[in-house]
């Protein structure tokens, strides 16, 4: 199970510079509460969102952090959110 974390953290410092923070975080939460076993459809949906949301505003908007926004449309969703 730690190398499937280990994994599982690499690739999304891997891709949250391509899919910026936002898509990445949100698949990171869902995947690492799925490797752990959690198979609530509720949480699997609300806490991904929550921690992300959480998260973004404050690092955003009460540490003034940029985050990376990513390439092509993944720019163009994370712009929508500044």
């Amino acid at each position: 199970m730690m190398v499937k974390g280990v994994l599982i953290l690499f690739l999304y410092i891997s891709l949250m510079q391509y899919a910026g923070y936002i898509l990445s975080t949100l698949c990171f939460t869902l995947f690492a509460m799925l490797m752990l076993g959690n198979r609530n459809k509720a949480q699997l949906v609300a806490v991904p969102l929550a921690v992300t949301g959480f998260i973004f505003l404050i690092l955003t908007y009460g540490m003034f952090v940029p985050l990376p926004k990513g390439v092509g449309i993944f720019r163009a969703v994370s712009l929508l959110f500044q």
